[in-house]
């Protein structure tokens, strides 16, 4: 995502999508089926991860709700994304989650 508008909402990058298109093309030449999975890992560059683009995420911060935190920074910590049961019940497992203090 980060990749194919890294600059605002109104603009794609055109050459991303044309590589993305000549890889598609080359797979369909080979009878290769391409099934695109747009998914974030760890969000995005602004938690440590990759996918929403620093605009959105700087945009989110701004207009987001009191309180949350979408980019990490010493006024934003990072937080764990896992409802509180779940990561109790994974911590019961044996999961090393880390407890957040807010």
């Amino acid at each position: 995502f980060e990749a194919m508008m890294p600059k605002n909402a109104e603009s794609i990058d055109t050459t991303w999508l044309d590589r993305l298109s000549e890889a598609i093309e080359i797979f369909r030449r080979h009878g290769v089926y391409v099934f695109l999975d747009a998914h974030s890992d760890g969000w995005s560059t602004t938690s440590g991860g990759n996918g929403f683009p620093w605009w959105m995420t700087a945009m989110m911060q701004e207009t987001g709700e009191e309180g949350k935190s979408y980019i990490t920074s010493p006024e934003h910590p990072l937080e764990l994304a896992i409802p509180d049961e779940l990561a109790e019940l994974l911590r019961k497992a044996g999961a090393n989650i880390p407890e957040i203090n807010t």
